[in-house]
């Protein structure tokens, strides 16, 4: 699996999805579930081997780029696996 982008600020980590859409509408429905357990899956395998990590709270955003909009969704979904 692959994370766009990790973050991490004052005991939060951050893992974000960014997708390039043409409309609004069709980037709130392009994850998948399993797209999404993907992501999970990798930001667990990234916090042990990286044991530091272990104690921080983890948040998965969506960032989604439109022609003239970001759209930035923080938890845009449940971080347990």
């Amino acid at each position: 699996g692959e994370i766009d982008l990790i973050a991490r600020k004052k005991g939060l980590l951050v893992a974000s999805e960014i997708k390039a859409r043409q409309t609004i509408e069709e980037g709130m429905h392009c994850l998948t579930t399993h797209q999404k357990n993907r992501i999970l899956r990798a930001l667990s395998l990234y916090v042990s081997r990286n044991p530091k990590y272990t104690k921080d709270d983890l948040r998965v955003d969506f960032l989604l780029l439109t022609r003239w909009r970001l759209c930035h969704i923080k938890g845009a979904w449940d971080t347990s696996l």
